[in-house]
């Protein structure tokens, strides 16, 4: 069943650089109704969301430091990094995590079986 859209939302986020301050407008389109704060409060769980993957990428795997930029490499190693930060594991940190795949090698099948469950799962 497609989701017809119901709500079409428009914010304009202000940053301030350099003593000027910028505005950009964004649209969002709402698969339901809601109120203002609801609104606010999805928005900001977005962006929340996308900040904190890209913080892994860009600190803890210095994505931007890497050189590989030819063929479907970047594209399938981009898929590889994805795949680890999405292998939650609630008791280690992610840093942890990538030292622990890389010192025990017991660690690596349970990763891949982590994989297939998510891929699995509807």
């Amino acid at each position: 069943m497609t989701k017809v859209p119901r709500s079409f939302l428009p914010t304009e986020p202000r940053c301030c650089t350099k003593g000027r301050i910028l505005t950009e407008t964004r649209y969002y389109i709402m698969s339901r109704k809601m109120s203002a704060r609801d609104f606010l409060k999805a928005v900001r769980n977005h962006w929340a969301i996308k900040n904190r993957l890209h913080w892994i990428l860009d600190v803890q795997m210095r994505e931007d430091d890497l050189r590989n930029r030819a063929g479907h490499g970047p594209v399938k190693l981009a898929a590889v990094r994805r795949l680890i930060v999405n292998l939650q594991d609630d008791k280690l940190s992610f840093r942890r995590r990538l030292l622990k795949a890389a010192q025990v090698l017991e660690y690596r099948p349970e990763i891949i079986a982590n994989a297939v469950k998510l891929a699995e799962t509807p």
